[in-house]
């Protein structure tokens, strides 16, 4: 008798544990929010706009947008054949032939055709060289989707530095919408060899004493005090050679 009640007293813990409501059996839970849309095979295809820019060497960045298929903010070191000398004298962008955004973060495509221009593809821009094979030689940082990933600091100018001491750039990394697109042209002013390794890998540094919006962005005119790897340097922007404002990145910046 004794194991008889213990069954059944459990078996009412059970039933007491089920949801229940006054009309029945309570609505299934709401099915858990979507991931976020990493990279897919072939995934991500479009056209997809870069802002080109590098003299000793070359760089594109893609211009990206809040949504898919341009939900990513990627920086490339590449090889562009029959280039002009400088492409840091002003703006230069590339528009390819489509292809899948996800399949250059993942290695598969190493290569994009299409038209380079000065200044702005989308926007009165001159093609200066068509059917351009451009080779991809490594991806120094890939962020996506855009938005998903807080840069570490949020609050905090966060840039990509890569060239090298004299021929050096500042790439913005995108935070919370709406953000700004933006690449500057610079020049090193102090530090080490850890900070010219610095330049020559790509990596991120943050700048003291600004805020880290469209109004208090980085500008030619002055020095401003880097930290990165543990080092504090000074970096001279020279140029602004593209700023975008989000979330659409169509617009230039004021």
């Amino acid at each position: 008798m004794r194991s008889r009640e213990i069954v059944l007293r459990a078996a009412s813990l059970v039933l007491l544990a089920l949801p229940f409501s006054a009309c029945g059996p309570a609505s299934p839970a709401a099915p858990p929010a979507a991931p976020p849309r990493l990279a897919e095979p072939a995934g991500r295809v479009g056209v997809h706009g870069m802002v080109v820019f590098g003299d000793k060497r070359s760089f594109m960045s893609h211009i990206p947008m809040f949504r898919a298929p341009h939900d990513a903010q990627i920086l490339l070191e590449v090889e562009i054949p029959g280039r002009p000398t400088s492409l840091s004298d002003r703006l230069y962008t590339f528009e390819p032939e489509k292809f899948s955004l996800d399949a250059l973060v993942a290695g598969t495509t190493r290569e994009m055709v299409g038209t380079l221009y000065q200044g702005s593809f989308e926007n009165g821009g001159q093609p200066i060289a068509k059917a351009v094979h451009v080779t991809v030689l490594r991806t120094i940082a890939t962020r996506m989707p855009l938005g998903s990933q807080p840069p570490p600091s949020p609050a905090i100018p966060t840039y990509w530095l890569v060239g090298d001491r004299e021929d050096a750039y500042l790439v913005h990394v995108i935070g919370a919408a709406p953000s700004f697109d933006q690449v500057l042209r610079a020049r090193l002013k102090g530090g080490d060899v850890v900070v010219e390794a610095l330049a020559a890998k790509g990596r991120l540094v943050t700048i003291e004493g600004r805020v880290d919006d469209l109004a208090g962005r980085a500008r030619p005119g002055g020095f401003l005090r880097a930290v990165g790897a543990g080092r504090t340097f000074d970096v001279e922007p020279l140029s602004e050679l593209s700023c975008l404002v989000g979330p659409d990145f169509d617009k230039a910046c004021e």
